[in-house]
């Protein structure tokens, strides 16, 4: 059997396999019974031993529990499916929840909120442009006297600058969608 089914029945929880075994008829719900109940035997081990205890059950079953496995493996991945699509769409939720309530705060949050973003990025832009200014005057004073100085440090100019360019970069993202710039 391919590694990915093998993963996927490994994945399973015993329950849903049961659940399998009753929506199949005949041969199907006795094989997905027969994983549902090697799945339960094997729930407290780790996943490379699942896996092979699952693989030496398919690996004895006859050619028609095999063609019964498929139809299990297709219920499966059905049920693989809709539960990463409830996944997603319950990320999304979460996220158009935090975005409106980003905006909302921002529509009708106080003063000192909406405008907290904009004054640490102008800080942020006026602390880091005079730390390198004054960092690469030193520098330049210091060698012309002969003695040896490094400038401005990268790491202290990428710390000091990246709130000015995390807004700017936020601003430049919201402008390009429906609700415009939020602020």
């Amino acid at each position: 059997m391919d590694p990915f089914t093998i993963g996927l029945i490994a994945r399973a929880a015993p329950a849903a396999l049961r659940a399998i075994a009753g929506l199949l008829p005949g041969r199907g719900g006795e094989v997905a019974g027969k994983l549902a109940t090697v799945a339960e035997a094997t729930q407290g081990l780790g996943a490379d031993a699942k896996r092979q205890a699952l693989e030496k059950t398919v690996d004895a079953m006859t050619p028609d529990e095999r063609r019964e496995l498929l139809a299990v493996t297709v219920e499966l991945r059905k049920v693989d499916r809709e539960s990463r699509a409830d996944e997603l769409n319950a990320e999304t939720a979460r996220h158009a929840e935090a975005q409106e309530t980003i905006r909302t705060e921002i529509r009708e949050g106080s003063p000192f909120a909406r405008d907290s973003r904009p004054w640490i990025a102008r800080w942020s832009f006026a602390a880091g442009g005079a730390y390198g200014l004054l960092a690469e005057l030193i520098g330049k004073l210091a060698t012309a006297n002969g003695v040896a100085v490094a400038g401005a440090d990268p790491a202290i100019l990428a710390a000091l600058f990246g709130p000015c360019v995390w807004y700017m970069t936020a601003r430049t993202i919201d402008g390009f969608t429906r609700q415009g710039r939020t602020v």
